[in-house]
């Protein structure tokens, strides 16, 4: 986003990297509902079904006031309006950062095992991506 509001800023704006911009914010938004969704296993059962609906709830609420700030794009200008959205963006990375602790397990890992499950990680997205290019592949050559 700030890279969105220096090029508009500096008048460098162009299609293409609105773009490259709804690409990368797209691919950015895939992993926003899991990691939302982990924060819900450190609710009690006993509340899991208020805790889910006063998550959707804030969703949607945060949805409705981004339409209302965007609606006020002639009257505060572009540039204020993605000042805006970066500060709350990094608010709201810091308290979701604050709002899930980490496990136990995680605190007395040592380095040489964090390496370890790190390339393991790695390993796994491309074996999954080995995965989607053999599916797309039998689906094209149908």
């Amino acid at each position: 986003m700030g890279l969105l509001l220096i090029a508009v800023v500096t008048g460098e704006l162009s299609f293409a990297l609105l773009l490259l911009f709804g690409i990368s914010f797209g691919s950015l938004l895939a992993f926003v509902q899991p990691a939302r969704e982990s924060l819900l296993g450190y609710a009690a059962p006993e509340i899991m079904h208020q805790a889910v609906a006063k998550v959707m709830a804030m969703q949607f609420i945060a949805q409705g006031v981004g339409v209302v700030v965007a609606g006020q794009w002639s009257a505060i200008g572009l540039p204020q309006l993605l000042g805006i959205q970066i500060v709350i963006f990094v608010v709201s990375s810091i308290l979701i950062k604050r709002s899930h602790p980490l496990p136990e397990r995680a605190l007395t890992v040592d380095a040489e095992e964090s390496k370890k499950s790190f390339g393991q990680s790695w390993l796994e997205l491309g074996e999954g991506c080995d995965y989607f290019a053999m599916i797309n592949l039998c689906f094209i050559s149908c």
